[in-house]
């Protein structure tokens, strides 16, 4: 089978072990994996500040290269959001087009999801450990998918899974959100790396995992800077790692 894997932005340019980690599992599924060079932005930075004739040129450029009716996986919910669901506010009005994007849409999965699908053998190797995993916003709002990670890792032998009483809400980067709103968007990650703290203390939490890495990089520098030490991944890279 023939897939395609759309490398984010921020893996590419900030964490290229995540898409290393994807494309791995993937193979190891059986899988024949492509990468595109020409896959660009989604769209979504520029959708988002109501820039649309920005956005449309830069998902045209995605709907020019994926011509093969294969799977095109993200592993982003992020990312697999924008191009599922928001092409298709941005091209609704234009008939051609829009049915070019209407066969893109039924082609793209987020990863966790995708990978699940395959039913791997999950077979730890792992030694015990504790962790928690971060719900994205796009993964529980728009994709619905953020059981799935829960799924993967309580599928792990040496895996303890543990939860937070507000694990849904947002962690507060939201892209330029958190730039433009800074006071708003610190809060919302200290409230959450509050919670993150009591389970360090009270259960011994380990690793923060998770299927965005904006989330978890928006996390990760907050904890940084607060002078908390703890590993923060991106599932697939938790998974290829255990298994």
């Amino acid at each position: 089978m023939n897939v395609y894997l759309y490398a984010t932005c921020l893996s590419d340019m900030l964490n290229r072990q995540i898409q290393k980690s994807a494309k791995t599992l993937l193979e190891k599924a059986g899988l024949k994996v492509h990468v595109l060079a020409g896959a660009t932005c989604c769209g979504q930075p520029a959708y988002n500040a109501g820039h649309r004739s920005a956005a449309k040129k830069v998902a045209m450029q995605q709907l020019s290269i994926f011509k093969e009716d294969w799977p095109i996986i993200l592993p982003s919910a992020s990312c697999a959001a924008m191009m599922k669901y928001h092409y298709t506010k941005l091209f609704e009005d234009e008939k051609d087009t829009f049915e070019q994007v209407l066969k893109l849409k039924r082609k793209v999965y987020e990863w966790s999801a995708f990978y699940q699908s395959l039913s791997p053998a999950l077979i730890d190797k792992g030694a015990a450990i504790k962790v928690f995993c971060h719900p994205s916003c796009h993964g529980i709002r728009e994709m619905q998918q953020h059981q799935v990670a829960f799924s993967l890792l309580d599928s792990l032998e040496h895996v303890q899974l543990l939860h937070l009483p507000h694990e849904h809400e947002c962690c507060g980067f939201g892209g330029t959100f958190s730039i433009k709103h800074s006071s708003i968007s610190t809060a919302m990650a200290d409230r959450k790396i509050d919670e993150l703290s009591k389970l360090i203390t009270s259960h011994g939490l380990s690793r923060l995992v998770g299927a965005d890495y904006s989330c978890l990089m928006h996390l990760q520098g907050r904890m940084q800077r607060l002078g908390i030490n703890i590993e923060v991944q991106h599932l697939a890279c938790f998974l290829e790692q255990r298994l």
